[in-house]
């Protein structure tokens, strides 16, 4: 189910070559991620399989999260209204291409690089 707005979740983003990344769960120690088998709605799951997701720059520092794999182009949404019984299903939507939603970089305590969803924001601002 989503978390109430203004909430945040920890992730750890590990960067690779590229402004390529890996975003893992720091609660459970799982990836975001695409099923393999995707249900109506395309919704991602937090799962072992690794994802990898591009962080694309636009202009005045703001970024977004598309897929690299099988929904290219795909920027990463949460869905307010999404819920389901399945308990592994992130709440979180690919959206039709061209969909765009705020996210931060955010520095949590004394580690890695974390993100959030901001509360009620436009574009993607690296802190």
């Amino acid at each position: 189910m989503p978390k109430e707005r203004g909430d945040s979740q920890r992730w750890h983003v590990s960067y690779e070559e590229d402004d390529v990344v890996s975003i893992r769960s720091i609660r459970s120690g799982l990836y975001l991620s695409i099923p393999q088998a995707p249900f109506p709605g395309e919704v991602l799951v937090v799962s072992d399989n690794e994802q990898r997701w591009k962080v694309q720059k636009t202009d005045q520092d703001q970024f977004f999260i598309e897929t690299m794999e099988k929904f290219d182009g795909t920027r990463l949404m949460i869905d307010e209204a999404y819920g389901s019984i399945y308990p592994r299903l992130a709440a979180l939507d690919l959206p039709r291409k061209g969909g765009d939603q705020a996210w931060s970089f955010q520095k949590v305590d004394d580690n890695p690089r974390y993100y959030r969803r901001p509360y009620r924001q436009t574009g993607f601002y690296h802190y």
